[in-house]
């Protein structure tokens, strides 16, 4: 009993620039496999999870001091914090634990805000791609080209500020994921690339689910 209590989990962070499909793949993962579950880093949080990440925010404000906007900086970095922390605590919730909007998505939120990693950033980007690597089996690169994610992005109800940025955003986060994933895989950080512009979205789980070991 005490075994399968500590059992490690599967644990993978979905991660894409808006309009790629995400959220419909997760989707579609969770509905074939009620054994796969979704931690959502940045849906409400109760209060204590609130209080320790405005105390981080609080502490990391320094860090920031020469990135413009300095508190948005510091919140994002906090909210970099907190996601590794959710990670930590929810990898025993199931056998395979989907991160969405995960410590990853919130280095590329930094990148594309225009954080400089020099100093101290620079040290502090290191430490936590670092903690990634030892809490993550493996990475999934969700793409699609511009055109197509900007297309999905504009049939949804609620507004995106993609909607008003147009391809630029969307190249951003390509670019800022680039760099990430480059310096995961030199981390040895397992990873599938799945392409959501190509067959169904059932096609794309099933693989996704091969990668996982959720088909076994």
């Amino acid at each position: 009993m005490g075994a399968a209590l500590t059992r490690r989990s599967c644990v993978a962070e979905v991660i894409g620039p808006p309009g790629v499909g995400k959220s419909t793949l997760v989707g579609a993962l969770v509905r074939a496999d009620p054994a796969i579950a979704v931690l959502d880093t940045l849906q409400p949080a109760g209060t204590a999870t609130m209080v320790a990440g405005a105390g981080r925010a609080a502490r990391l404000l320094p860090l920031a001091r020469r990135a413009r906007p300095r508190r948005k900086v510091a919140r994002l970095l906090a909210r970099a914090e907190t996601a590794r922390h959710a990670v930590a605590a929810g990898r025993l919730r199931a056998p395979v634990l989907l991160i969405d909007q995960g410590p990853v998505y919130t280095l590329a939120r930094l990148e594309v805000a225009g954080v400089r990693w020099d100093g101290s950033l620079a040290r502090w980007r290191a430490r936590m791609l670092d903690d990634i690597a030892e809490m993550l089996d493996l990475t999934v690169w969700v793409t699609c080209p511009i055109d197509v994610a900007l297309a999905r992005i504009g049939q949804r109800p609620k507004s995106h500020a993609a909607e008003t940025a147009g391809p630029d955003l969307v190249a951003m986060y390509q670019r800022a994921y680039a760099s990430l994933r480059t310096d995961l895989v030199a981390r040895r950080v397992p990873e599938v690339e799945v392409r959501t512009d190509v067959g169904t979205v059932e096609d794309a789980s099933a693989i996704l689910r091969g990668a996982l070991g959720a088909d076994r």
